[in-house]
C-alpha cells in the first residue's frame, strides 16, 4: 500500500480545524474515495464528527483536503486559510483547465495563504510538525475532456532557512491501486485491507457475507469503506472518527455517492469548517 502522511495536528493559535483519514482505490474505470468526519482543534481534541471532507467543487471534479486547510484569526474572526474556498475559486476561474492545472494553481494560492498564516504566527503554521512533514495537502480527482479519470495530490512542505520559513509545493499523480492519505491509522487500514490478522480476516468475512446477502457483487467500494472504519475503530486515536462518507467517480464523469451524512450536499458551503 502506498501511504502519504496527510496532516499533522498543530497545537497553536490561530484557531483551526484538522484531523483526517482518506483512502482511495484508483483504476482506469473509476476512483473510489472514502473519508472520516472528524474535526479537531489546535491540540488535536475532537470538535465534532460532522465535517464533510469529500466535496464536489465542479462538474465531475472531487476535492479533499487535509492539514492546515482552514484557519481563523481568533482576534478578528477573519479567515486566513480556507483550502476549499481556494479550490472553488480556482475551478471557477479555470473551468476548462486540466485536473493537473487546477491542482497546481490551488497549490500556488494555498502557499500564499499559508505564508500569511506563518507571518501572523509561526507556531500556528508549524506547531507540532516535525521536519519534512506536510503542512497541507489537497487531492483532486476528476475527468478530462476525453472522459478519462485523472487524479493528483499536491502537498505543501516547509523548510527553515536561516530562521525563515520556506514553503514548497510538490505535485504528483495519484497512483493506481489503494492509496491512503492520513495522519493516523495507517497500520490499521493496511491490516484490514490485506487481512493480516484474525480480527481483520473475521471482519472481511462478515462483510462479504453481508454483501452477498444483499446481492452486492461489487465488493471493492465497501471494503474500502470498511477499511477506513477499521482504522478509526482500531487506531483508538482522537484525531479520526465519525461516520465515513464515500463516493465513486466513474470514467466519463458520473459521480455515485455510496454513503454520506445527511447534511453533506454537493455544495461545499454545506460542509462544516
Amino acid at each position: 500500500m502506498y501511504v502519504i502522511a496527510l496532516l499533522l495536528l498543530l497545537n497553536a493559535l490561530p484557531e483551526s480545524r484538522s484531523g483526517s483519514i482518506l483512502a482511495t482505490k484508483f483504476s482506469d474505470e473509476r476512483i473510489i474515495m472514502a473519508a472520516d468526519s472528524r474535526a479537531t482543534d489546535n491540540n488535536g481534541h475532537r470538535i465534532d464528527d460532522c465535517d464533510c471532507k469529500i466535496l464536489i467543487i465542479g462538474k465531475s471534479l472531487v476535492f479533499v483536503t487535509g492539514g492546515r486547510g482552514h484557519a481563523d484569526d481568533p482576534r478578528t474572526h477573519k479567515t486566513i486559510v480556507d483550502a476549499t474556498d481556494i479550490a472553488m475559486s480556482v475551478r471557477r476561474s479555470n473551468s476548462t483547465a486540466s485536473i493537473e492545472k487546477v491542482a497546481t494553481l490551488w497549490g500556488q494560492k494555498m502557499k500564499l495563504a499559508l505564508g500569511e498564516l506563518g507571518k501572523l504566527s509561526r507556531e500556528a503554521l508549524l506547531g507540532g510538525l516535525e521536519k519534512d512533514q506536510v503542512v497541507a495537502l489537497g487531492v483532486f480527482a476528476g475527468t478530462e475532456p476525453d472522459g478519462r479519470i485523472s487524479a493528483y495530490v499536491l502537498g505543501i512542505n516547509y523548510e527553515i532557512d536561516g530562521g525563515n520559513i520556506i514553503l514548497t509545493t510538490h505535485l504528483q499523480p495519484v497512483q493506481h491501486g489503494t492509496v491512503a492519505f492520513f495522519t493516523h491509522g495507517t497500520a490499521e487500514l493496511d491490516e484490514f485491507m490485506i487481512a493480516k490478522t484474525k480480527r481483520a480476516r473475521d471482519w472481511n468475512i462478515r462483510l462479504m457475507k453481508e454483501l452477498e446477502s444483499k446481492h452486492i457483487a461489487d465488493y471493492e467500494p465497501y471494503r474500502l469503506i470498511a477499511g477506513v472504519q477499521a482504522a478509526i475503530e482500531w487506531a483508538n486515536d482522537e484525531a479520526i472518527g465519525g461516520d465515513v462518507d464515500a463516493l465513486i467517480l466513474h470514467k466519463g464523469g458520473k459521480i455515485e455517492w455510496l454513503q454520506k451524512k445527511k447534511h453533506c450536499y454537493e455544495s461545499p458551503k454545506q460542509s462544516a469548517h
